[in-house]
């Protein structure tokens, strides 16, 4: 299912929703707490766009946030975990509507450490590969959720060739074996995923390693 379909489906948990009640305690587990805040961040964003909110690469950062970052925190790291974080919605958001789930913004943001300052690796290898991964997890994400994305995909296409020569003539990677270099992606991955901004990281990819 796509993220923000997926985000959709429960406005007519929000607006129908009661006053604030009993306080939201997130879960232990990563992949639990992570579909509870997602739940907080579709509620939150249709609140405040009094519906079905617009589809936009900011609201679709701010979607996919909690998916990526719980994905991060699960060993072993796997991408498919982000899929995980939005199963049976409904129930969860039944769960939480009547609870005081603006509240919980701010613990959401404080678990999972969104809004904290991106830094891309030092090692101008390590940065290519996880810019270039992240980039093109998200590509492929943003052409599965709309067309209205295309513009976006083709500046994330354009850095992702950029990217790709430096990746290739990694001497980390050139010189690593198969099983060596698939970690490596593996972590790169996950170091990005971490950060809980994927567009955000995308920016700073493309400051890092800008078109000439």
């Amino acid at each position: 299912m796509r993220f923000h379909a997926a985000s959709a489906l429960l406005l007519a948990f929000v607006l129908g929703g009661c006053n604030p009640g009993e306080q939201i305690v997130l879960a232990e587990d990563a992949i639990e707490a992570a579909r509870t805040c997602f739940v907080v961040e579709s509620f939150s964003q249709r609140r405040e766009a009094g519906g079905d909110a617009p589809l936009t690469l900011e609201t679709f950062n701010d979607t996919i946030a909690y998916p990526i970052a719980a994905a991060a925190m699960v060993s072993p790291f796997d991408v498919d975990n982000t899929g995980r974080v939005i199963e049976d919605l409904p129930a969860e958001a039944e769960r939480i509507a009547s609870m005081d789930w603006e509240g919980a913004i701010a613990t959401c943001e404080d678990r999972f450490g969104i809004g904290e300052r991106i830094a891309l690796p030092a090692s101008e290898d390590d940065a290519a590969l996880s810019c270039y991964a992240i980039t093109a997890f998200i590509t492929g994400t943003l052409r599965r959720e709309s067309s209205d994305f295309n513009a976006d995909v083709s500046r994330f296409n354009a850095l992702a060739a950029r990217l790709e020569p430096l990746v290739r003539s990694s001497s980390a990677l050139t010189s690593a074996s198969n099983a060596q270099g698939l970690e490596m992606v593996t972590q790169a991955t996950r170091s990005a995923f971490s950060a809980g901004n994927p567009i955000g990281y995308i920016n700073a990819c493309e400051r890092r390693f800008p078109a000439h």
